[in-house]
């Protein structure tokens, strides 16, 4: 019997009640990843990564991918440093 039981008001599946519930951080996150994948789609094409000694071929989103992680950690690492810096300037 429990299966036959009707929703409460305001838990109904209408679609005025579906667009209640989402957020707005809840469709920006859809959309970024709507054009992430989008993105990985469109560079799927093969590059070729000149090091010094060797050529190595990977696909054009791993080295984008690869390029913003390294980007990221750099930028990471540089803001806990200064934050650190600061802090002990305020101490000392």
């Amino acid at each position: 019997m429990d299966d036959l039981q009707q929703p409460r008001p305001g838990e109904g599946t209408t679609r005025s009640g579906l667009l209640e519930r989402i957020s707005p951080r809840e469709v920006a996150i859809a959309l970024a990843a709507a054009a992430i994948i989008w993105f990985a789609v469109d560079n799927t094409q093969s590059v070729t990564i000149d090091w010094w000694v060797t050529d190595r071929s990977s696909p054009l989103i791993l080295v984008i991918i690869v390029s913003f992680a390294l980007g990221a950690a750099v930028a990471l690492l540089g803001s806990r440093r200064r934050r650190k810096r600061k802090e002990r300037a305020a101490k000392g």
